[in-house]
């Protein structure tokens, strides 16, 4: 964020990929209430480049490959919003011959 001039104190938004920048970042080092307390205020200073930016999050969860970093960014940012559920870990224990 400070290489593209956003910075993280107080954001300066040009653009939609600077909010999704922005916004990917809140959710990872926020918990989800306080995540969504932060994109409000980001909301209200901006909010046509936040509606767009979690547009392309919902498109870019959905078709970038799931080991894609910016697919779990914005993955996390859906799960904040509870839009998507978080994902489980499943195990699947095979039974062993001879057993």
């Amino acid at each position: 964020l400070d290489a593209r001039g956003v910075g993280t104190s107080e954001p300066k938004i040009r653009c939609t990929v600077d909010a999704l920048h922005f916004i990917e970042y809140l959710a990872l080092i926020h918990s989800k209430e306080e995540f969504r307390r932060k994109l409000d205020e980001l909301k209200a200073m901006h909010p046509a480049e936040v509606e767009e930016a979690l547009s392309m999050a919902k498109i870019m969860a959905r078709v970038l490959p799931e080991r894609d970093d910016e697919q779990k960014l914005c993955r996390r940012i859906l799960e904040h919003l509870e839009i998507i559920k978080p994902r489980t870990v499943q195990l699947e224990l095979g039974e062993e011959d001879g057993d």
